[in-house]
């Protein structure tokens, strides 16, 4: 397997040892876990250690333990979470940058819709639309176009007014 292997007779003592080790206490506890027949593990600094018991028909003659490196894998995830980390802000200012000129454009079109209605409502008729393609662009048009029949309206009003006057004017001359 590769794996540095360590072996435990029955009593718990070591039979044969890959390389000299300090046996802690989490390692000690470990070890009676696999004397009493459990498989147990253990993590300690870039160490994985893998212990299971070895039975002999049903006695336990006694432990095998593995020694597996994680260094590796520890070293990947911190550069897989820095990218993360990375790629996850560089993707949260793009979104708010592109968020930020979008709804930017929306709102000065908004401004520029209600500055035209001001307008009208002051009596100057005569208002541009907006070049845009969406609801915003539509909403220009039929505001210009409700300018021009309110515009309009208010010149027959206006004739209407005059003919109105020159007719009483008459009525009144006879």
């Amino acid at each position: 397997s590769g794996l540095a292997v360590d072996l435990y007779d029955k009593e718990g003592i070591i039979v044969s040892q890959i390389k000299p080790k300090t046996e802690s206490e989490k390692m000690n506890k470990t070890l009676r876990l696999a004397m009493e027949g459990q498989t147990a593990y253990l993590t300690e600094g870039n160490n994985l250690y893998y212990f299971a018991p070895i039975k002999i028909g049903s006695e336990q003659a006694g432990v095998i333990r593995f020694n597996y490196s994680i260094a590796q894998y520890q070293e990947f995830y911190k550069q897989m979470r820095q990218l993360f980390v990375v790629v996850g802000i560089g993707v949260f200012l793009t979104s708010f940058l592109l968020a930020y000129f979008y709804f930017g454009t929306f709102a000065n079109g908004i401004i520029c819709l209600e500055r035209q209605v001001v307008h009208i409502g002051k009596g100057n008729y005569e208002v541009t639309t907006l070049r845009r393609r969406d609801e915003l662009g539509r909403l220009s048009v039929g505001i210009k176009d409700m300018s021009v029949q309110i515009r309009q309206t208010l010149q027959d009003m206006k004739e209407e007014h005059e003919k109105l006057e020159l007719a009483i004017e008459r009525l009144s001359l006879l």
